[in-house]
C-alpha cells in the first residue's frame, strides 16, 4: 500500500471517527424519544425558572421582555414533544406544563378559565380533569364573582367525580352560594344533599346544622328546625355542633310549644280561653271559717233573688231571700258566703232584725241564742249592694256589658250547693237581662225594665247578664225517641253591630252540637239554651242553660264550634254534675271532662286524624308548661296553681282518652252516659267515677287513678332495641323489641305498631316494669317499630325515643347506642 493509500485510509478512519463521536455526542445531546424530549424541556425549565421568577419580580421593561423571551423558549421547548412525538402520553403532560406557564404568567381570570377549558378540551378523559374543573369552579366563585354559573360547575363536578374527597365540599359550596345570594329554601336542599350523599364526612355535620339553621331563622320552620336539630344530636353525637344543636333544639321545643299553644286556642277556640270558675284559693278552702261552714248542719233550698243593676254607676244592689233546711242542731252564728266587696245593710231571720257581721267573703249571722232546730225550715233575707272594683274578681259591671258569674254574688252556704229560684233584675230600659230559669215575662216602669226568670230545678250557678241586646230565637228539637220535654228553647243575644253578621251563623251551629251531646249523654238537661256575647269578657263560660262567649270570638268569621262544644259539655259537667272543691270533688270532674268532650266533638265533626293532632297539641301544651314550671298531682291542684289549667284541662282531658283507650269505645260511652244518669243533680267525686269504670271494665282500677290523679308527671318510653331476629326467612319475620320506662314506671297497656314493607302490624303490650321485651312476627320485612302510634297515652314528646328502625345490631350494641343518646330531664321532677 502506497503511502498516499495509507494516509487517506488513515483519514477516512479518523473522520470515521469523528463521525462516530460526533453521533455519540448528537445521539446523547438531542433527544430522540419523547421523554427524552420531556425531560429535556424539564431541565431548561428547572434550570431557568429561578431566573424567570427573578425578571418578573423586577419593574424594568428589559426585564420584563427577557421574561417574555425566556417563557417562550421554555413553551417552545414543551411544544417540541408534540411536535416531534405526536400522540404519545408525555404530549399531555408537556401540555399541562405549558398550561401552567401560562396560568402563572396571566393575571386575566378569563383567560386563565380559556387556558383551562381548552386543554380540557383537549384531554377530555385526563387524569388531571378533576383537579382543573375545580379550578375552573372555585375561579368563577372567588374571582369572576359568578355565583350561579359556579353553582353549576360545582354541581357538575360532584356528579362527575362522587368518589372525589372534594365532591361533599363542592356540594357544601352550592349551598353555601345558595345561602349568601338568599336563596334560602335551595340552600337548605344543597346542605341536605350534602348529609344524604356524603354522611360521613367532615362537611356532613355543619351541613345537618345549617339545615337547622335555615329552617328556624330564614324559613321559618320551627318544627322541622327541631327535628334537623335533633337529627344532629343522634347522628354526630361528638360532633362539635352536638351541643349547640341541642340547645338550640331545647329553646325551639318551648317556643313551638307555645306558638302552638296559642295557635291551639286561635283556631280551635277562636282565640279565647275559658273562664276558669273552679280558681278558689286553697288558703281560703283551708281557712277556719270555711271548715266550721262546711260543718253547718243546713241546707239552701230556695232563693228568691231580687238584684238591681246600674251599668252607668257599676252598681249592684240586691235583696235576696233564703230557705233553708235544717238537718242537725246549729250552733250559736250561721256562716254564709258573699263576695267580700258587697255591704251588707240587713239581715233579717224570720221576717225579724238579725245580728251579723263580716269577715272578708264570708257573712256571720247571730243566732243570739236561739240555735236553728233539726228539722225546721228557716228564711233569712239580706239587702246588700256594693260597686264594681278590681278587687270584684270575676264579675263586671259596666257599660254597655255587665255580667256576673261568681256563684257567691249571691248568698250561698257551701260550694256546692244547688238551689232553686226566682230571680228578678231589673236594668235600665233598652238593656236586656239574662239569668238561670224559664223567662217569666218583664214589665217596665220609671225608665228601668225588670226580667223574670223562674228555676224550678235545683242547680249549682247563677248568674246574670245584661246589654242592649238584639235577640233571635229557634227551637231546638232532640232527635232523642223519648225526649221529654222534646224541644229546647234556643236564643242568641248579641251586639247590634255584630248581629245580623252572625245570627245565622251561631243559630246554625247549636243543633249540631246538641245532637252530638245527646247521642252520647242524652237529653240536655235544661229547657232553654241562651248564648250571650259579653263585651270585656275574656273567654267563655258555660252555665246551667246560659253560654257567655267574650267579645273577642267575633272577630273570627266562623263559630269555633269546638270551642263552644266545651261550653256545652259543661251542661252535663260541672252544671248537671256539680263540685264542692272538697279533696274528692275536684276540677279535674269539670273541666277536664269538658275539655275531652270537645275534643270528641272535634272528632266527630272532623274525624279521627284531626282529633289525634288536637290531642297531641294538648300534650304539647302539658309538656310546654311542665318543663318551666313544676309539675304536681292533678288531685290536689286548684286554680291559683300556674300549673291548674295544663293539668285540670290538658293533662286532664289525657286521663279521658287514656281511659277510653283501656275500655275501648264501646264500654267507655256506655260508661259516660250511665255515670251521667246515675248521678244528675249531684257532687259528684273521683271515687263514684272510678266505681263507673271499673264497673265497665270489670277489673280494680285504683292502679290507673292513683297513677294518673295522685302522682306528677307522664310515661316516658324509650325503645331501647328494635332488632330483626336472625331466624328470620321471607314470610316469617320475627323482631324483637325491648321497651324502656326511663323514670318511676306507668301501669299501661301500650300499642305497638311494627311497621313492614307490605303494611303494619299491630300488638298490645301490658307495660308496667322499667324494661319489657317482646317479639313481634310479622309476614314482611319488619321496618320501624313505633310505640302508642294513635297517642292513646300522654307521653314524653321527644318521637325519637318511642320510634326505632328495626336493624339486625345484635341487641347489646342497640342497647349500648340508645344509653348513649343525649336524652332531655325527665317530666317527673323530684
Amino acid at each position: 500500500m502506497t503511502t498516499g493509500s495509507k494516509k487517506a485510509l488513515m483519514l477516512c478512519g479518523a473522520l470515521v471517527l469523528v463521525a462516530i463521536i460526533a453521533s455519540v455526542v448528537w445521539y446523547q445531546l438531542v433527544p430522540h424519544t419523547a421523554e427524552q424530549q420531556l425531560e429535556a424541556a424539564r431541565n431548561f425549565d428547572s434550570r431557568n425558572a429561578a431566573l424567570l421568577g427573578t425578571l418578573r419580580g423586577t419593574s424594568k421593561i428589559e426585564d420584563a421582555h427577557r421574561a417574555d423571551q425566556l417563557l417562550a423558549e421554555m413553551i417552545s421547548r414543551y411544544g417540541m414533544v408534540e411536535k416531534k412525538f405526536p400522540g404519545t402520553p408525555q404530549v399531555e403532560d408537556a401540555d399541562h406544563r405549558t398550561l401552567e406557564l401560562r396560568d402563572e404568567a396571566t393575571s386575566d381570570t378569563a383567560q386563565k378559565i380559556t387556558l383551562l377549558e381548552e386543554f380540557l378540551k383537549k384531554y377530555p378523559k385526563s387524569a388531571r380533569a378533576a383537579d382543573l374543573k375545580w379550578r375552573i369552579a372555585t375561579i368563577t366563585q372567588r374571582d369572576l364573582r359568578k355565583p350561579l354559573d359556579a353553582i353549576k360547575l360545582y354541581r357538575a363536578f360532584a356528579e362527575e367525580f362522587p368518589k372525589d374527597e372534594r365532591a361533599p365540599e363542592a356540594l357544601f359550596r352550592v349551598a353555601q352560594i345558595y345561602e349568601e345570594i338568599k336563596e334560602f329554601a335551595e340552600a337548605r336542599k344543597a346542605y341536605e344533599k350534602v348529609v344524604q350523599d356524603y354522611p360521613k364526612s367532615k362537611f356532613a355535620d355543619e351541613a345537618q346544622f345549617k339545615v337547622a339553621n335555615l329552617l328556624a331563622e330564614k324559613l321559618e320552620k320551627k318544627q322541622e328546625a327541631e327535628k334537623a336539630y335533633e337529627k344532629l344530636e343522634k347522628d354526630y353525637p361528638t360532633s362539635r355542633l352536638s351541643a349547640a344543636a341541642g340547645s338550640e333544639r331545647r329553646k325551639l321545643s318551648k317556643e313551638a310549644a307555645k306558638s302552638e299553644g296559642e295557635k291551639y286556642k286561635d283556631d280551635y277556640y277562636g282565640g279565647v280561653r275559658e273562664v276558669q270558675v273552679y280558681d278558689r284559693l286553697a288558703a281560703e278552702l283551708n281557712s277556719p271559717l270555711m271548715k266550721r261552714l262546711r260543718l253547718q248542719p243546713v241546707n239552701l233550698v230556695h232563693e228568691w233573688i231580687n238584684a238591681a243593676i246600674t251599668p252607668e254607676e257599676k252598681l249592684l244592689s240586691a235583696t235576696v231571700a233564703m230557705t233553708l233546711a235544717v238537718t242537725g242542731e246549729t250552733t250559736d252564728a250561721l256562716i254564709l258566703q258573699l263576695n267580700a266587696p258587697l255591704d251588707v245593710a240587713t239581715v233579717t231571720r224570720g221576717g225579724r232584725p238579725a245580728k251579723f257581721s263580716r269577715q272578708q267573703g264570708f257573712v256571720l249571722v247571730d243566732l243570739a241564742g236561739q240555735p236553728m232546730s233539726a228539722g225546721s225550715t228557716e228564711t233569712l233575707e239580706l239587702t246588700y249592694a256594693g260597686k264594681n272594683r278590681d278587687t270584684w274578681s270575676g264579675d263586671m259591671i259596666s257599660t254597655p256589658s255587665t255580667y256576673l258569674l261568681q256563684k257567691n254574688w249571691v248568698p250561698i252556704l257551701d260550694i256546692g250547693d244547688s238551689f232553686s229560684a226566682d230571680i228578678a233584675v231589673t236594668v235600665p230600659e233598652g238593656y236586656t237581662a239574662i239569668s238561670q230559669g224559664v223567662p217569666q215575662g218583664e214589665d217596665t216602669a220609671s225608665s228601668r225594665t225588670t226580667f223574670r226568670f223562674k228555676q224550678d230545678r235545683p242547680v249549682f250557678f247563677y248568674s246574670v247578664v245584661t246589654a242592649p241586646y238584639k235577640v233571635r230565637g229557634s227551637e231546638y228539637k232532640s232527635k232523642l225517641p223519648d225526649a221529654q220535654p222534646a224541644e229546647t228553647d234556643l236564643k242568641v243575644f248579641l251586639f247590634k253591630d255584630t248581629a245580623d253578621e252572625f245570627f245565622e251563623a251561631y243559630i246554625a251551629e247549636i243543633p249540631p252540637v246538641l245532637d252530638f251531646f245527646e247521642s252520647k249523654l242524652g237529653r240536655f238537661p235544661y229547657p232553654k239554651l241562651a248564648v250571650a256575647q259579653v263585651k270585656y269578657f275574656p273567654g267563655g263560660l258555660g252555665t246551667p242553660g246560659l253560654i257567655y262567649i267574650g267579645e273577642i270570638v267575633f272577630g273570627k268569621k266562623a263559630v269555633p264550634a269546638a270551642f263552644f262544644a266545651h261550653e256545652v259539655a259543661h251542661a252535663w259537667f260541672g252544671n248537671e254534675l256539680g263540685l264542692d272543691l272538697t279533696e274528692d270533688s275536684i276540677p279535674w270532674l269539670s273541666e277536664g271532662f269538658a275539655q275531652y268532650w270537645d275534643a270528641l266533638y272535634l272528632e266527630h265533626k272532623k274525624g279521627h286524624n284531626e282529633f289525634v293532632r288536637h290531642m297531641r297539641t294538648l300534650a304539647t301544651n302539658y309538656y310546654a308548661a311542665v318543663v318551666q314550671i313544676s309539675d304536681k298531682p292533678i288531685r290536689t291542684t286548684l286554680g291559683d296553681d300556674p300549673m291548674y289549667k295544663f293539668l285540670a284541662y290538658e293533662k286532664g282531658a289525657f286521663v279521658l282518652h287514656a281511659l277510653r283507650g283501656l275500655l275501648g269505645d264501646e264500654k267507655f260511652f256506655a260508661m259516660m252516659r250511665s255515670y251521667v244518669n246515675e248521678h244528675k243533680m249531684s257532687i259528684v267525686t273521683v271515687e263514684e267515677f272510678r266505681k263507673a269504670a271499673e264497673n265497665a271494665y270489670g277489673e280494680p282500677l285504683g292502679w290507673f287513678f292513683e297513677e294518673w290523679l295522685d302522682r306528677a308527671g307522664i310515661p316516658r318510653y324509650r325503645v331501647n332495641v328494635a332488632y330483626q331476629l336472625p331466624e328470620s326467612k321471607p314470610g316469617r319475620y320475627a323482631t324483637q323489641i325491648e321497651i324502656e320506662q326511663v323514670g318511676a314506671p306507668f301501669r299501661m297497656p301500650v300499642q305497638v305498631a311494627l311497621e313492614t314493607k307490605a303494611g303494619v302490624e299491630r300488638k298490645t303490650l301490658n307495660i308496667s316494669e322499667s324494661f319489657t321485651t317482646a317479639t313481634i312476627q310479622s309476614v314482611a320485612e319488619p321496618v320501624k317499630v313505633t310505640l302508642d302510634p294513635d297517642y292513646w297515652i300522654l307521653k314524653h314528646p321527644r318521637v325519637t325515643e318511642w320510634e326505632k328502625p328495626v336493624t339486625a345490631d345484635r341487641p347489646e350494641t342497640q342497647r349500648a347506642k340508645a344509653a348513649t343518646q343525649t336524652t332531655e330531664t325527665a317530666v317527673s321532677k323530684p
